[in-house]
């Protein structure tokens, strides 16, 4: 089946014959009503809600725009998906929202230097998030819990994650499937919570390549100053080993 065909059925241009329906059920195990019915997310559904400007990878290549669009799409899909299933849910202003607000209002008035603003607010995120400051068990946990929406998808070798605010301030980190450590994917974690953190509704498509390599760069050095607070650190250097 072609990739054309697919979207012409996707956007109702043309209905797929019935061998192919046929196929369809049985690869994802539903019965042909399924695809005649109408779509229950559709009334959940948001689309302009999603700025494909303002969508953060952890990458080793710039954006590209196709890719850009692609994930674009992917995820209003799934903030459709959290709208339907919080539906009937009401929620309290979300951690999340509070600590970037708080750390937006230390670095427009802070006179630290830049790697000092980064660092405060990386120590700021632990306390806020409830994280121990002598461990980071459980970090996807409390950062979902603060009202991230964080999920994983085939994204590619290139991209190791992404992350963005929709328009109604909504938080998704992406991950990437492509099994490493748990060390790994920590920091891919935290490298995201820095961009949704320190770099709030920068339009990182219209970054060139000096400036991209800088905003990754600080989400960098947050993680690390997250990860490993400082403190802790020279603290547990200081203790003798045990004999």
């Amino acid at each position: 089946m072609t990739e054309q065909a697919v979207w012409q059925y996707e956007n109702a241009y043309t209905s797929p014959k019935v061998p192919i329906v046929n196929e369809l059920k049985r690869i994802f195990s539903v019965k042909s009503k399924y695809f005649y019915e109408k779509d229950k997310l559709t009334e959940r559904n948001n689309q302009g809600n999603i700025n494909v400007m303002n969508i953060a990878y952890r990458s080793k290549v710039m954006n590209v725009i196709s890719k850009t669009q692609t994930e674009a799409k992917h995820v209003e899909y799934l903030d459709t998906f959290v709208n339907y299933i919080t539906a009937r849910i009401s929620l309290p202003t979300l951690k999340i929202i509070q600590l970037r607000e708080e750390a937006i209002q230390y670095m427009n008035h802070s006179q630290d230097d830049r790697k000092a603003q980064i660092q405060y607010v990386a120590k700021l995120a632990r306390e806020r998030l409830n994280l121990e400051q002598t461990t980071n068990e459980n970090l996807m946990f409390w950062i979902e819990k603060s009202g991230v929406c964080v999920f994983e998808k085939a994204i590619g070798e290139g991209i190791d994650a992404y992350s963005l605010w929709t328009k109604e301030d909504r938080p998704f980190i992406i991950l990437g499937n492509i099994k490493r450590s748990a060390v790994r994917r920590n920091f891919d974690i935290a490298h995201e919570l820095g961009h949704l953190l320190l770099h709030y509704r920068l339009e990182f498509i219209n970054l060139d390549r000096k400036e991209h390599k800088a905003i990754e760069n600080e989400a960098n050095l947050f993680a690390g100053a997250f990860l490993l607070p400082e403190e802790e650190f020279t603290q547990d250097m200081q203790r003798p080993f045990p004999n």
